[in-house]
């Protein structure tokens, strides 16, 4: 029987291959009962991109050094910048943002994450023999990538990632309208980079001017709230899908005679794409006696151009197709 340990200081060090490697790290590591434990008092890795990730409490492990090329794992405690943390997820042989065809400046902020990867020792590893779970906190998140043309805002959010997916959930803003959800994205040679995001939206006035939904000036009043999904495709723009019950939504149309109040509900479904101009393509409205169905048409700058409404029934009085048009 025997036991080995020892300090060390200003140590450089690679733990899987083509991985930026540790530096200036010092900390202790021993040998006992066959089984090799490295852990770092203080320690960095100096991305590819974004910047230095803070080590200081991870720990490397072999946990029996008898098996030749057998199994090891990296405990990881970081904290650093989220671009940072994405290049490291990036690079080989990992490739995970790279292979679902997102670029590692996918968000700013900071990312204090905890993970833990296994791995064989052994040269030229595969991605299918490194297993990763990671998960964490995001803060001060800013990404103008994620929704072209849009910019997401979070004080906080949470992340929890491994080799199936990233997910990241909680409160945040886009153009400063409330939003709370998760989005998330599979990893892996097949998903060719689709992702998507789910959660509640208030539905407002300032919702509407922001995204352009179309309605015209004066038609909206209130705050309600609306279920919203928007899916990611490598090289298109999102689609998007919004759908509300109407509660605490105040909606008026004059070119009908028509008004729903807020103490009212009824039905609001709006499907589309999103970008530097959305597309509505269509538009399904029943509430208060009103059924529409159409699809509108915006201006460069977001504002109604035409709306088409293949049917418009109100009461017993209205059943025909409408067109309305922007000023």
């Amino acid at each position: 029987d025997f036991h080995l340990g020892f300090a060390f200081d200003d140590l450089t060090a690679r733990y899987v291959r083509d991985v930026p490697p540790i530096e200036a790290a010092s900390g202790h590591a021993s040998i006992a009962d066959n089984r090799f434990v490295l852990f770092l008092d203080s320690g960095h890795v100096d991305a590819a991109r974004g910047g230095r990730i803070d080590l200081a409490g991870s720990s490397f492990v072999i946990p029996d050094i008898r098996v030749r090329r057998g199994p090891a794992q990296a405990r990881l405690k970081t904290r650093g910048p989220i671009t940072a943390a994405l290049s490291l997820l990036d690079a080989p042989p990992f490739r995970f943002l790279t292979k679902a065809g997102q670029p590692v400046t996918l968000a700013d902020g900071q990312a204090r994450l905890d993970g833990r990867l296994d791995f064989l020792v052994k040269k030229q590893l595969t991605p299918e023999e490194v297993a990763f779970e990671v998960e964490g906190t995001l803060e001060d998140l800013r990404s103008d990538s994620l929704l072209e043309g849009r910019v997401l805002r979070a004080r906080r959010l949470t992340l929890e990632a491994s080799n199936d997916r990233i997910e990241i959930a909680g409160e945040a803003r886009v153009d400063g309208v409330p939003l709370r959800g998760a989005w998330s994205m599979p990893l892996g040679p097949e998903t060719g980079g689709a992702s998507r995001v789910r959660g509640r939206v208030e539905l407002s006035p300032r919702v509407a001017e922001a995204f352009g939904i179309g309605l015209p000036p004066g038609s909206l009043s209130g705050a309600g709230r609306a279920r919203v999904e928007i899916d990611f495709a490598r090289g298109t723009p999102p689609r998007f899908a919004l759908s509300s019950d109407l509660a605490g939504l105040g909606l008026r149309l004059p070119q009908f005679g028509w008004s729903l109040g807020t103490a009212q509900t009824g039905q609001l479904d709006v499907s589309g794409r999103l970008g530097a101009v959305p597309r509505i393509d269509a538009l399904r409205l029943d509430a208060a006696g009103l059924q529409a169905r159409g699809s509108v048409t915006l201006t460069a700058d977001g504002t109604l151009q035409r709306a088409d409404f293949s049917r418009v029934e109100i009461g017993d009085w209205l059943r025909a197709p409408v067109s309305l048009l922007g000023r």
